[in-house]
């Protein structure tokens, strides 16, 4: 059947929203190699180099063995241990596997936190600027993203955030290491981080996909320490930029 012709003027109801676009582009751009020489792309969270060859040939030796099917809905019980395990170890707090949720990378697990707790108008706090993505899946639920700035030094401003705070506020997303500006909280930005989502009742997800990436020395202080809002945090982390694994799409969501 010949499709039906939209005449002059007409939009089409059947458009990619702008998220999709904006993705377009940046696929397009890698495609037609329009990044000047000599300039580096941080437009993308991929490693400059592969998957460690005993991460590869574990993969391999799965695969011959016929770990191929379908995982239980909450992942392989295995990574889930290991999960739990790393993040009462590392992290602070005690996991157990049944508190780790096995994601299709962080994105999936972004994406599930936002849906289970938010719902049509409510606020989620985003910094600004920050991973596009939490904007998108919160619009894309029907919640509203609300941004907060950094300070002129692009750390945590406190007066920004309270301003900000409503009583359709729900969520605060926080990104440690920051995505894109590098920043590592402090301990005491933690602890501010901490008292703030008490104080205004609120859930915090942290994504911390970035967290092996830090040098100088800093210390990487994880959500997953603080006791006082373990039952209002979402830890989100995934292997694809420490281990370089970002096309395998191995991510988790850990709350306890």
């Amino acid at each position: 059947m010949e499709r039906p012709r939209m005449n002059a003027g007409e939009q089409s109801l059947v458009r990619a929203s702008r998220a999709v676009e904006r993705l377009g582009q940046s696929q397009r751009a890698k495609k037609t190699g329009r990044e000047p020489s000599g300039v580096l792309s941080l437009a993308s969270g991929d490693p400059s180099f592969d998957t460690p060859d005993h991460i590869r040939d574990a993969g391999i030796a799965a695969i011959r063995e016929g770990y191929t099917h379908y995982a239980p809905p909450m992942g392989d019980p295995d990574l889930r241990r290991a999960v739990a395990a790393e993040l009462s170890t590392l992290r602070g707090g005690e996991f157990r596997p049944d508190d780790v949720l096995i994601t299709n990378g962080a994105a999936s697990g972004i994406y599930s936190c936002m849906v289970a707790y938010l719902n049509p108008g409510d606020e989620v706090l985003l910094h600004d600027p920050t991973y596009s993505l939490y904007s998108d899946v919160a619009l894309s639920i029907g919640a509203r993203p609300v941004f907060v700035p950094w300070t002129q030094a692009l750390r945590l401003d406190m007066d920004a955030l309270e301003r900000a705070v409503t009583p359709k506020s729900r969520m605060l997303v926080v990104n440690n290491p920051v995505n894109p500006t590098g920043i590592v909280f402090t301990e005491a930005e933690m602890q501010l981080i901490v008292d703030f989502v008490r104080r205004h009742d609120l859930m915090l997800v942290a994504d911390e996909a970035y967290d092996h990436l830090v040098y100088d020395g800093r210390p990487m202080i994880s959500a997953a320490r603080f006791e006082a809002i373990a039952d209002r945090t979402i830890i989100i982390n995934t292997c694809s930029k420490t281990f370089a694994m970002t096309g395998w799409r191995v991510g988790y969501a850990a709350a306890r």
